[in-house]
């Protein structure tokens, strides 16, 4: 079943719920106010096929970001050792 969403335009409070398609809601069960709900239309998620790559496994893309942490990791150890400090 579709998810809906609604404002009640007496107390403007927002929800959530899911029914069929045919039904709609009217009345708010919150300030008890008939005739008041309005549906918010909502865009469903669509993704891009072209931007995702499916061949690529999950561990693949933790194995690409712990090499890259280590790396920065590495690079931010070198930057410290070469800063001097200065006793305060």
């Amino acid at each position: 079943m579709p998810r809906y969403t609604y404002q009640c335009e007496g107390c403007e409070v927002i929800f959530q719920t899911v029914h069929s398609i045919k039904e709609k809601l009217t009345d708010c069960e919150d300030c008890e106010a008939k005739d008041t709900l309005k549906r918010i239309p909502s865009m469903p998620l669509i993704l891009n096929k072209k931007e995702t790559d499916h061949k690529r496994k999950v561990g693949g893309y933790v194995k690409e970001y712990i090499e890259n942490a280590k790396e920065d990791l590495k690079q931010e150890k070198q930057d410290l050792r070469e800063q001097s400090y200065k006793d305060g």
